[in-house]
């Protein structure tokens, strides 16, 4: 994974949530601290992550999808 992967993640992030969003906030955000990042936004978010990513997500690795930090780390695998 390369930093190309954060910034387009980052830009997907901005687009859902519909907000700008800072690099040391976007390394931090999880659906607990962004009243943004609601159910919806989580379903569009994890749709766009299989799509545009390419991201293969078992039930179990959805869980690890509720923070910017979770889904990096899933993409190093």
């Amino acid at each position: 994974m390369d930093k190309k992967f954060e910034v387009k993640l980052h830009s997907l992030f901005e687009e859902i949530l519909g907000f700008s969003i800072s690099e040391e906030q976007f390394y931090t955000l999880n659906m607990e601290n962004s009243a943004e990042w609601d159910s919806l936004s989580h379903v569009k978010l994890i749709m766009r992550l299989q799509s545009d990513f390419g991201f293969k997500l078992s039930m179990a690795n959805l869980d690890k999808c509720k923070s910017v930090e979770g889904i990096i780390q899933l993409a190093r695998k």
